[in-house]
């Protein structure tokens, strides 16, 4: 099969897998507990890093969401071009 492009199906669920078990994970980060009583510059700067991170991990679950359903799409639409080609023997 050299130089052909084949479909693997399995391949491509497993990687979808993987994505979304990232996802998964991180669902469970929540925001840290953060210094209300204190007026310290220190807490301040550290709340507003913890807010950018928060942010990221939220960013870091849309994008591996939406590359799991595009993974996804295009092996099924490639296992359908593979079957219709198959179908008329090329």
């Amino acid at each position: 099969m050299s130089g052909e492009v084949a479909s693997n199906s399995s391949v491509a669920q497993s990687q979808v897998a993987t994505l979304q078990q990232a996802v998964a994970d991180s669902n469970g980060t929540q925001n840290p507990n953060i210094d209300t009583q204190t007026t310290l510059q220190g807490n301040t700067k550290l709340h507003s890093i913890n807010e950018q991170e928060m942010d990221m991990v939220g960013r870091f679950r849309t994008a591996f969401q939406t590359d799991a359903a595009n993974i996804g799409q295009v092996a099924q639409a490639i296992e359908a071009q593979d079957k219709q080609l198959a179908q008329k023997g090329e």
